[in-house]
């Protein structure tokens, strides 16, 4: 499903820039590892969708934007997984 679909899904206007959400260690699944989805979410309520992944690798706090990508350690694809129906 492309964003623009998705947006319209949940009856928001299309944002001027790119969603930025972060996911905790506790949140992600090694590659090929099983996705449990949590029985609340049983019924058809699981998504997916896939996702560029930014990997920060080291500490930054109050980065100006010339020096963003200095921080970036690499990208990656992801598959976040959640439900849009709870």
């Amino acid at each position: 499903m492309s964003p623009i679909n998705t947006v319209k899904e949940g009856g928001r206007p299309i944002p001027p820039l790119p969603s930025l959400f972060l996911k905790t260690p506790g949140t992600i699944a090694d590659h090929g590892s099983d996705v449990t989805i949590p029985r609340i979410a049983q019924d058809s309520q699981a998504d997916y969708e896939g996702e560029l992944v930014v990997v920060i690798g080291r500490d930054a706090k109050d980065v100006g934007e010339e020096e963003a990508l200095d921080y970036v350690l690499g990208y990656t694809a992801g598959d976040d997984v959640s439900t849009r129906y709870v």
